[in-house]
């Protein structure tokens, strides 16, 4: 017998179980989403959700602090750092004279 002869062909997608055979209790059942979304609707339960989370939320807080701060103090030193350079680049460019934002008399003016 040759391998072709072996294969079955369905007309239509295969199926396990026909729709018609699923009881009407399953076939009606709600969505994770609609059961989760109802559960959330109950006052109580709200309450007792916020009482969990909001000591993981403070403790998370709480432990990000002191990198908050120092990402804070490194991009207020990183932008002096850049505005520094770019006042320099200014000032050389103004000395080889291929650049005039302003005469070099102004620019000393301000840099003190």
């Amino acid at each position: 017998m040759h391998w072709t002869h072996s294969l079955v062909y369905y007309s239509q997608p295969f199926c396990p179980v026909s729709v018609n055979t699923i009881p009407n209790n399953i076939r009606n059942m709600k969505s994770i989403k609609d059961r989760c979304i109802e559960f959330l609707h109950n006052e109580d339960t709200r309450h007792d959700v916020r009482a969990i989370i909001q000591p993981i939320g403070s403790m998370i807080y709480n432990e990000a602090y002191p990198y908050l701060w120092f990402l804070c103090v490194y991009h207020v030193f990183i932008t002096f750092i850049i505005l520094a350079i770019l006042i320099l680049l200014v000032r050389v460019l103004n000395h080889l004279g291929g650049f005039y934002l302003a005469s070099e008399m102004q620019v000393g003016n301000y840099l003190g």
